[in-house]
């Protein structure tokens, strides 16, 4: 893992920034159709590279399907893949997200739903320390608020 995502913690933790892997690959798939060079059953061959790529298992699998693709897609695109995404690939690629503390989530789909509940009571200008506390409270309250519900239903 590259030094430059990391943050160091303590003597023996490090945090790593996970990207999203479902917005990785809508940002390459928006690329590839925006290029305008491929017709659509090509951009779909490339598409399922791109999720083979991005869900390999293994390192050794993830560097196959990255050759693969790159092979498959014209002169700048593939320059595109491997100057900004390959760099970042510890990031959103499963072959590496696997290792992770993440419970198994490798996208923020299940979560964005959520932004505008959370974001609620926040603002631009207020602290971080003021944030994260405020955040605390709401999780708690939500807490109590399931148990209020599942016991009325008893």
């Amino acid at each position: 893992m590259p030094e430059a995502a990391e943050v160091l913690v303590g003597s023996a933790q490090h945090i790593l920034l996970q990207l999203c892997e479902w917005h990785a690959v809508a940002t390459i798939k928006k690329r590839l159709v925006a290029a305008g060079k491929y017709n659509k059953e090509r951009r779909e061959e490339l598409i399922s590279m791109i999720w083979d790529w991005v869900q390999a298992s293994s390192i050794e699998d993830l560097n196959k399907c990255h050759i693969k693709l790159l092979e498959a897609l014209e002169g700048e695109d593939a320059k595109y893949i491997k100057s900004y995404y390959q760099p970042k690939e510890y990031q959103f690629c499963q072959a590496y997200t696997c290792t992770y503390p993440n419970l198994g989530v490798n996208t923020t789909q299940r979560n964005e739903s959520y932004h505008n509940v959370v974001k609620a009571p926040l603002h631009k200008n207020m602290p971080i320390s003021k944030a994260i506390q405020v955040i605390v409270e709401q999780i708690q309250a939500l807490g109590c608020q399931y148990d209020a519900e599942i016991n009325q239903q008893w």
